[in-house]
């Protein structure tokens, strides 16, 4: 593996019968895209996942038909007492 120590210039020299050939080059690394990727996609699903619940209180929620409320579900709200009628 090549790793960021590696960066440098760097000369390759071959010689043979014929004659000899000399190169320089530079090794410049770069570093490794996978946890931008994973960044990335982890933000996409977030976003979706607001952009949904944004989505569905404020435009289905204020459209539905009836009313739900928790309190009458799991009867919280304090009961009614009769109250005799005078005739």
């Amino acid at each position: 593996l090549v790793g960021f120590e590696h960066v440098g210039q760097y000369v390759c020299t071959v010689r043979n019968s014929v004659g000899s050939v000399k190169v320089k080059f530079n090794v410049d690394v770069q570093g490794d895209p996978t946890p931008f990727i994973i960044a990335a996609a982890v933000f996409f699903v977030v976003l979706m996942i607001v952009g949904g619940m944004m989505l569905y209180h404020f435009c289905y929620k204020p459209n539905r038909m009836g009313t739900y409320s928790l309190w009458n579900v799991l009867n919280l709200h304090k009961q009614h007492t009769a109250v005799p009628a005078k005739d």
